[in-house]
């Protein structure tokens, strides 16, 4: 599980870079590209429909932009920001909209982090962690 004792995500590590490099066979171009792709294209029409959803209490509008922002970063390695997306799908798929309160906000600050991590990112570097000495 990603939570801290709190119940918060900070702890974690936004990206799981060997997952994200698995799916694209490790070309870190690729990666960087998809990851651009998503930030500056997918999420920002995802999310514009998330708050729509909440705003007009659209339960199926929530849970069809959470699944599309759960998977999108699930496959670039963004776990926090799968499992948050998850918890609104989940609460979409129910139906019942009172437990979204903050969970948009944590959403967008997981996808903060996620965009910092990979900004300016070597990849080889984070993927094999600091030098050993």
């Amino acid at each position: 599980d990603l939570l801290s004792p709190d119940g918060k995500y900070e702890s974690a590590p936004p990206v799981d870079v060997a997952a994200a490099l698995e799916l694209v066979d490790g070309d870190e171009e690729l990666l960087q590209a998809a990851v651009r792709m998503f930030l500056e294209e997918d999420c920002p029409r995802q999310m514009e429909m998330l708050r729509a959803g909440l705003e007009q209490q659209d339960a199926l509008a929530v849970k069809e932009a959470a699944h599309g922002i759960k998977g999108a970063a699930s496959n670039l390695g963004g776990r926090v920001v799968s499992a948050v997306a998850l918890r609104l799908e989940t609460i979409g798929r129910e139906g019942d909209l009172a437990g979204t309160d903050g969970l948009l906000g944590e959403l967008e600050a997981e996808l903060a982090r996620f965009a910092a991590f990979f900004s300016g990112r070597d990849l080889a570097y984070s993927r094999k962690g600091p030098p050993a000495g």
